[in-house]
């Protein structure tokens, strides 16, 4: 029995595919590659002595000869600039009267466009007329003049050392001669740290340079090396910091000066450089043989990798029975695998997809007969606008097109309801759920946007109510229209009121009266603010990019000549310009004109009230003030003068209180303007010493055409206040 069992599992086993890592696979070969190539270089590193020593002597010789032909083209170089520069016109007058200024952009022009440090221009004494210096980036003016450079200036030609400005640089001097006359001389010069650099050409050798006194100068051994010259034209064997070196020492000669001693220094070792670059062969065959290891891995990789995809493309164009067939044998295999029990299930979820919308079908049909029996119009649309739904009663107050009756194309449907619908459904501007008045034809419909949200608070669309209001439109209509007729009848007394005869003053009864009448006219005006068709134009007229200082300026003077009248400055202050807010004009002059028709009312005679654009723009709106010095309002009435009907009691500082004519609706009616438009408002204030009213305006951009600037026609006799020395809060 145990063998039968036995037997069983070992069938399951040959059948069953084994997976062999893709890891292993790639790996595998790389690892044999490496061990193989290890025992060749451990191989070579212990027979190296066998690999023929190059010759040191031959090595230091040529590495001599190359510094030489290196040194006699940099000397070339600098005889070559140093000529040009002595052949610029008016150089002879320049050195002679010790001026080089009319010459300094001649020598610019011709030293940019070179690579050397130093250019000085001395006198015939040798003292420095003027020089420039290479800081890495451009050539500074040096300051060394009046320093002398005689030992180099009058022995021409020479190439020496000299100290200038606390550097040591190696300089060829060419002389400038005026007929048989020298005028003064032509200093070249090269920081020793790049011209050693140059005339370092062996990667193998080491090279210090000795000045004449032979002090060493520059090396490229490491500066706590111990160095010192040694005997000229021979090799010699030398011990620094430990490790063995030959050294040749010989006469660096820079055109026919020899201003300093170059020695070379090659290890003793360099035959083992010889079995490192055989190392390096050797290593680089082994790099070679993964690369094509790994290429071959990632091409076999490849082809499988091509067949999932083609698999994939298949499916995608609705071949539901296409499947990759692969064994997983590997992490590729197992992907094919996972891809075709991917298919499977997705095959078995479209079939139940299909059944879940043919029951949908059936609740969206239920779900239409209800909404078309509403008395209401209702229009359904999806998180991107699109209609997806709308009955019979929104078609008939949306209008009479024939689009929305005989075609139901949604897409049609889609494009009428946003160009009728489209200041409700603006995102941004109007709070969604809040009713918007519209004209429609022969209708005022009244339009009531709420969102369509999941249990777990994802919009998934919008649902838009549409109500018939044109009879309650026409009686707001009516009533309005009722105020403006009271409005026309009190302004025609107003005029018979006025005096008779130019410079006839009026009694105290008549002023009172026509003080009274002004207030019962602008009580008028703020019930016409406040009915809810007026209210309501808001939303139905048409918003624009406003330039606030415009605006501004064509408040302050609406209010000029009444604030002069009261024997009070009116003063504008423009911390920024340039802004532009978004609202509708008259209203804003309305509210903000109110406001400061209070600061006006409430200031004594001579008195100062402010318009203020503040430099605050961070939180993406207008910063505004009005403010006064006035009699200021109570802390007891602070809080409640936005109340509507609200009146205070202000009082000057002698306790007289101040009575002017009013509804108490200004400041309400002020902040629901600010509010509509997306601002806001606030009162500081202080009994005695004034009033402070700051309110807010979004700002927007400028729409594509220009808006006039008129600030300066606007500015009459409005004083204009410099902001640079005021105190901001």
């Amino acid at each position: 029995m145990s063998i039968n069992v036995l037997v069983r599992y070992g069938q399951l086993f040959m059948n069953e595919p084994h997976m062999i890592s893709l890891r292993w696979r790639v790996l595998v070969p790389v690892v044999v590659i490496l061990v193989v190539v290890t025992t060749a270089a451990y191989l070579l590193a212990r027979n190296s002595d066998m690999v023929p020593a190059a010759s040191a002597d031959n090595l230091l010789y040529q590495t001599q000869s190359a510094i030489r032909q290196q040194a006699d083209m940099l000397h070339g170089d600098d005889l070559r600039i140093a000529r040009s520069l002595s052949a610029i016109p008016g150089i002879n007058d320049a050195l002679s009267g010790g001026d080089a200024a009319a010459i300094s952009d001649s020598v610019a022009r011709i030293i940019r466009r070179q690579n050397f440090d130093d250019v000085i221009l001395t006198d015939s004494q040798g003292t420095i007329v003027a020089g420039w210096r290479w800081d890495g980036t451009r050539y500074r003016p040096l300051d060394a003049a009046g320093m002398d450079l005689e030992s180099l200036s009058q022995r021409q030609p020479l190439s020496g050392f000299a100290l200038v400005n606390g550097e040591t640089l190696l300089y060829t001097a060419q002389p400038v001669r005026q007929g048989e006359v020298q005028t003064g001389s032509v200093l070249v010069g090269r920081r020793l740290t790049r011209l050693l650099s140059s005339l370092h050409t062996s990667a193998l050798a080491e090279v210090a340079l000795f000045g004449p006194d032979q002090q060493l100068l520059a090396s490229t051994m490491p500066v706590d090396t111990p160095l010192s010259q040694s005997s000229t034209d021979t090799i010699q064997p030398v011990d620094l910091a430990g490790e063995r070196y030959q050294s040749l020492a010989f006469p660096l000669n820079y055109g026919n000066s020899t201003p300093g001693t170059m020695n070379i220094y090659l290890p003793r070792n360099i035959g083992a450089g010889v079995g490192q670059q055989l190392n390096g062969l050797l290593l680089a065959v082994a790099a070679a043989a993964v690369v094509i290891v790994v290429y071959v891995a990632i091409s076999m990789i490849t082809l499988r990798l091509r067949h999932i995809i083609r698999t994939l493309e298949a499916l995608s164009h609705g071949e539901r029975t296409a499947r990759t067939h692969m064994q997983p044998v590997d992490e590729v295999g197992r992907l094919g695998q996972a891809l075709d029990q991917y298919a499977d299930y997705a095959q078995e979820r479209q079939d139940a997809l299909r059944a879940s919308l043919r029951r949908q079908r059936r609740e969206n049909e239920h779900l239409t007969a209800v909404l078309e029996a509403l008395s209401d119009g209702v229009i359904v649309q999806d998180i991107d606008g699109r209609v997806i739904l709308m009955n019979e009663k929104a078609r008939d107050l949306l209008g009479s097109k024939r689009v929305l009756r005989s075609n139901p194309d949604l897409l049609e449907m889609t494009a009428f309801v946003t160009d009728q619908l489209g200041p409700v459904l603006a995102p941004g501007i109007y709070t969604l759920g809040e009713p918007q008045r519209i004209q429609l034809d022969q209708h005022v419909v009244s339009a009531q946007v709420a969102a369509v949200m999941a249990l777990t608070g994802q919009r998934l669309g919008t649902v838009i109510m549409l109500h018939d209001v044109t009879e309650a439109a026409q009686k707001e209509a009516a009533r309005d229209a009722l105020l403006r007729q009271m409005q026309a009848e009190i302004q025609e007394p107003l005029a018979d009121l006025a005096p008779s005869r130019p410079g006839e003053s009026a009694s105290p009864v008549m002023r009172e009266i026509r003080t009274h009448a002004s207030a019962l006219q602008k009580m008028i005006l703020e019930m016409r603010e406040l009915t809810d068709a007026h209210l309501k134009k808001t939303a139905d007229e048409r918003q624009r990019p406003l330039l606030l200082d415009t605006l501004v300026w064509v408040i302050a003077n609406e209010w000029r000549q009444v604030a002069l009248a009261q024997n009070l400055k009116l003063h504008v202050i423009l911390e920024q310009s340039g802004l532009y807010v978004l609202g509708e004009e008259r209203r804003l002059r309305w509210a903000i004109g109110n406001i400061v028709d209070n600061a006006i009312k409430y200031t004594p005679p001579g008195g100062d009230l402010t318009i203020e654009v503040r430099d605050d723009i961070s939180d993406g709106r207008a910063h505004l003030r009005v403010r006064d010095n006035g009699v200021g309002i109570a802390r007891e009435e602070l809080g409640q003068v936005f109340t509507r009907f609200y009146r205070g009691k202000p009082t000057t500082p002698e306790g007289r209180q101040i009575r002017v004519p009013g509804s108490g609706q200004g400041l309400t009616t002020a902040r629901q303007i600010f509010e509509a438009h997306g601002g806001s408002i606030r009162i500081k204030s202080k009994p005695g010493v004034g009033t402070a009213v700051y309110f807010t305006i979004p700002l927007t951009a400028p729409i594509s055409y220009e808006l006039p600037q008129t600030n300066d026609l606007l500015e009459g006799e409005t004083v204009r206040i410099d902001t640079t020395h005021l105190n901001h809060e």
